[in-house]
């Protein structure tokens, strides 16, 4: 989870299924600012150690909320992808539930370098949580809305 607004559906389903099924839940944040890696991304742009606490203290009070038996670790990689699936091996995960936006590269749906990099090297069974990309692009001189299901918020 890096805090930005694809990654809460994850942690909603992840959270939920801990607490539903009475498993375990691990949850990796990943500095790759302290690791010398990218500063984009997460919480105001930033992956780093203050963020990831920041983001990490509000998703312990969410898991704590429904009822999830958990533990959440920051992790430093140069590599988000590399830190998951490292956790993965190391805590021998039965499954890992990641997310992230739908987005597209030249007309054909893409998920992201990460996520990609973790599908393709994850020997767990995955559950991807894809949201809408909700940024488009407005036709020709008018503005778009995007429409969301009912019960979906913003």
């Amino acid at each position: 989870m890096n805090g930005s607004a694809a990654s809460v559906g994850g942690v909603e389903v992840a959270g939920h299924l801990s607490a539903s099924l009475g498993t375990h839940l691990h949850l990796v944040y990943v500095d790759t600012a302290g690791a010398g890696g990218s500063r984009s991304g997460g919480v105001g742009g930033l992956r780093d150690a203050a963020g990831g606490r920041h983001v990490l203290d509000q998703v312990s009070a969410h898991m704590t909320r429904v009822g999830a038996n958990f533990t959440a670790t920051l992790e430093r990689a140069t590599s988000p992808a590399d830190a998951v699936v490292a956790s993965v091996e190391e805590l021998d995960a039965d499954l890992v539930v990641v997310s992230g936006a739908q987005r597209n590269d030249g007309g054909a749906p893409v998920l992201g370098n990460t996520i990609e990099r973790v599908l393709d090297r994850c020997g767990a069974t995955l559950v991807l949580v894809v949201s809408p990309n909700r940024r488009r692009e407005p036709a020709a001189g008018r503005a778009e809305t995007e429409r969301m299901p009912a019960g979906v918020g913003r």
